[in-house]
């Protein structure tokens, strides 16, 4: 016989208490309330590092070099609309996109396929990150070195 509050279960034949069941709802109510909880900061970041970020064609020339970055044979100039474009090798970045450097004009940009429209898209080069340059200069790589330029002149006789 069952009394008030309580279940029977038929096919195992015990007593379960319906404040036991309506509790076990609260805490699976609960845990599914703590697993939908904002993303951390550090989460954040991790998301937005590895999204995909397009930067747009600015001249004719540009939005020409994206419609051809495939076809463009690396090395050469290529004449387009007025502009000139030298392609770089085409390589597969780490998200599984080729990619290619283009020179446009003497200035260079990055260009990725973007595979879910199927077309060529100018990215951010991480690598070309750094202080900000004229653009007509080649950031430094000289390594700085506690002897003059006297001493580094007589080790060069």
């Amino acid at each position: 016989m069952t009394t008030p509050g309580q279940l029977r279960c038929a096919t195992q034949g015990r007593l379960h208490g319906v404040r036991g069941w309506s509790s076990t709802v609260l805490l699976l109510g609960t845990l599914a309330g703590c697993a939908s909880a904002p993303p951390s900061e550090v989460e954040i970041a991790y998301a937005q590092a590895m999204s995909a970020t397009v930067e747009l064609a600015t001249t004719r020339t540009e939005e020409l070099a994206l419609e051809r970055a495939e076809s463009l044979p690396p090395g050469e100039p290529a004449e387009l609309d007025g502009g000139t474009v030298v392609a770089g090798p085409m390589y597969v970045a780490a998200s599984g996109r080729r990619c290619r450097e283009l020179t446009i004009d003497a200035q260079q940009r990055l260009a990725c396929e973007d595979l879910d429209a199927e077309v060529w898209v100018f990215v951010p080069n991480v690598f070309a990150a750094g202080p900000a340059t004229s653009g007509d200069e080649a950031p430094s790589t000289a390594v700085p070195s506690d002897e003059g330029e006297g001493a580094a002149e007589e080790g060069a006789s």
